[in-house]
């Protein structure tokens, strides 16, 4: 572990590169209330993903008090990855066939390895930290030279927090540019009944007949609570179908992700999935992200049957009942698939990219290229409701 102090405002910053070194008590002060930045969950992505990444963890503590937390990863990234649908990002594909290593770039990410729309950086009591931010950023780059790394990348940040910190991080040199949307939905009632006829007729309807797929003779919804026992390797690769059909593909889950988490009992993992004669057709895999909150994360579909019972489609549909027989407030449906999810009634929430490279030169090209290489992408709203809500 490292301990760096300063005298004049009393800022320890101590680093950790497995999460065992931490004290869960401590990380959870400032961490817990995010379910995916809590101790149990990063403990189970750090061992069920060991072989996939580097790892290291950050808590930022002022007169002796942990006030900010992070955790933090070093991957390759292409920059392709991050680059939207376009001549650019052809263009860097396709030079990427022939050279495989051209625009890789050794980061440090600022967050846990599965993205699922949610921040990487916990401020206790939602209260605004500048100068210990500033430490946080200037451990942040010296990890980012000592790890080999030449970047250092904050994905999936909110305006409030780009806002909160945009002084702070200008002045350490932060590019910002625009990361895809999240997509979130709001449950405001209590049964599908009352969802429904919330609806515009076009929008109820469609929803009605896809559901009206579900009661073909065999083919049930269930709750599938014992991850280890539902998913095999079939359903570990439909996970991986429905990933390579991405835009962006940032990084890839392991089976014993999927599987182990099963043990995190405070987040209630689960499998919403949609059966055809006891097999899968397609699933979801739900967990508590917050009290009163859940994240329908990672999907996997078997694409022989989604045309014939829409089972992308009827899988956000219950995934939104589940929410509503459960008494949560909102759903978190992740980035991308922006048409299928507004047609549901999510809203879209814009995140940010923020980034650093190691090289002052490369800093000051990418300052100017930033609005090209990340822009805003954008997304045609869609009214599913007779009000609007």
């Amino acid at each position: 572990m490292k301990h760096e102090t300063s005298a004049r405002l009393d800022i320890e910053v101590v680093t950790a590169y497995t999460l065992a070194d931490m004290d869960k008590a401590e990380w959870d002060s400032v961490c817990g209330r995010d379910y995916f930045l809590s101790y149990d969950y990063l403990l189970h992505v750090e061992r069920s993903m060991r072989e996939s990444y580097r790892y290291a963890y950050v808590l930022v503590r002022r007169h002796g008090e942990s006030v900010l937390g992070a955790p933090l990863f070093y991957m390759d990234i292409c920059a392709d990855t991050l680059l939207d649908p376009g001549r650019m990002k052809t263009a860097a594909e396709r030079i990427r066939r022939i050279l495989p290593s051209a625009f890789r770039i050794r980061s440090l990410v600022v967050g846990s390895p599965p993205s699922i729309g949610n921040f990487g950086i916990a401020e206790k009591g939602g209260n605004c930290y500048p100068a210990e931010m500033a430490a946080l950023a200037r451990t942040l780059t010296e990890l980012r030279d000592k790890g080999g790394a030449k970047l250092v990348l904050y994905k999936e940040m909110p305006e409030a927090f780009r806002t909160r910190y945009k002084e702070v991080w200008e002045e350490e040199g932060l590019i910002f540019g625009f990361d895809m949307p999240n997509n979130w939905f709001d449950v405001r009632w209590h049964t599908d009944e009352e969802y429904l006829a919330a609806m515009r007729g076009k929008s109820r309807q469609a929803i009605r007949k896809s559901a009206g797929k579900l009661s073909a003779k065999g083919v049930c919804v269930k709750r599938l609570t014992d991850t280890q026992k539902a998913l095999g390797m079939r359903e570990y690769e439909m996970y991986h179908t429905v990933l390579m059909k991405s835009d962006h593909i940032f990084e890839v889950l392991t089976k014993e992700y999927f599987s182990d988490i099963c043990c995190l009992s405070r987040m209630d993992p689960c499998l919403v999935a949609i059966m055809k004669d006891d097999q899968i057709m397609g699933y979801f895999l739900i967990c508590n992200s917050a009290k009163d909150e859940i994240a329908a994360m990672f999907a996997g579909i078997d694409y022989r049957f989604n045309n014939d019972y829409d089972v992308y489609f009827n899988l956000f549909h219950e995934v939104i009942i589940y929410a509503m027989s459960t008494g949560k407030k909102r759903i978190c449906f992740g980035q991308n698939t922006y048409e299928v999810k507004q047609r549901m009634g999510c809203r879209i929430e814009e995140l940010y990219i923020g980034l650093t490279h190691r090289s002052r030169l490369l800093n000051r090209i990418l300052a100017r290229l930033s609005a090209a290489l990340l822009p805003r992408i954008e997304i045609s709203g869609r009214r599913v409701f007779k009000e609007d809500i």
